[in-house]
């Protein structure tokens, strides 16, 4: 499958799942156990699919991949609430459009896989599009970059993103070993397990269970967003899958205009188009 066409159905997958996530915040829902449950829920989703897949592995390193994969992924949703809870979104999200080129670096020293020029110049691009995108304002264009090194609690939104990098690294080691779908819901349902468990530790909020056609709904569209980002990262460098995954936030900014009721600049149809522009240079020359 092409990849900008998984890159297109995991923006829509990630277009509502943001909807529906920030209905339930609305409605004071704690953003961990929107997490959790999903986590839990597509885990169950993904044991029953096994039944019909079965477990098919190519080596061991499959396990050394899931393992890894696990328990990154929950660090990493675990480090981005806390930074949403102790920093301004107008901090955190600019930082996290820089995630492709820490991913880079990442895939480099732990895969060796390495961009060409012009992918690498693509992917800057990306992230420049993304990164003004993300801003409230153009005004403040280095406000978080100044963050960087004045907020120490700024480390959480690094520690999130090292995480998902390398949560990424253990994706591909565990599906490069295992056939594709018996790989990923195998994934799925560990990382489920774990965030079942977790319950045990740090009980749910009362009354979870108030808004089931939400939560369900979340649980569903968030499965196929999985597999859509999964097969992406399968087929394409990490870096450039990132990259193109970054396409979401079109999406997202859409629905702030639209469905929020945002007031959009220009800047930000420019930054669209800018990163638009970067993704071609990607599908082109990477």
């Amino acid at each position: 499958m092409e990849p900008i066409i998984l890159a297109l159905g995991f923006s829509v997958s990630d277009f509502f799942y943001t909807i529906w996530v920030k209905k339930l915040l609305d409605k004071k829902y704690k953003p961990f156990d929107i997490i959790r449950f999903w986590m839990v829920f597509t885990g169950l989703l993904s044991l029953i699919a096994l039944f019909f897949v079965g477990v098919h592995t190519h080596s061991n390193l499959f396990y050394v991949g899931l393992i890894g994969f696990t328990f990154t992924t929950i660090l990493g949703h675990y480090f981005q609430v806390k930074a949403l809870d102790n920093l301004p979104l107008s901090i955190v999200s600019p930082l996290g459009a820089l995630f492709p080129v820490l991913m880079i670096i990442v895939a480099v020293l732990t895969l060796g896989e390495i961009p060409s020029l012009m992918g690498f110049i693509g992917v800057l691009i990306v992230v420049a599009g993304s990164y003004t995108l993300t801003l409230k304002s153009t005004n403040n264009l280095i406000e978080p970059l100044i963050f960087l090194f004045k907020n120490k609690k700024v480390w959480l939104k690094h520690f999130a993103n090292i995480s998902w990098a390398f949560a990424a690294v253990f994706l591909k080691i565990a599906l490069t070993n295992a056939e594709l779908f018996s790989g990923m819901f195998m994934l799925s349902a560990a990382v489920g397990v774990v965030s079942l468990a977790s319950f045990r530790i740090s009980a749910p909020q009362k009354n979870l269970f108030r808004c089931k056609t939400l939560l369900f709904g979340i649980g569903f569209i968030r499965l196929f967003q999985n597999i859509f980002q999964w097969i992406l990262l399968t087929v394409v460098l990490l870096g450039y899958g990132v990259a193109f995954t970054s396409l979401s936030l079109i999406f997202l900014a859409i629905a702030g205009k639209f469905y929020f009721k945002e007031k959009q600049s220009w800047e930000r149809i420019i930054s669209a188009l800018v990163m638009y522009a970067g993704i071609q240079l990607i599908l082109i020359y990477g």
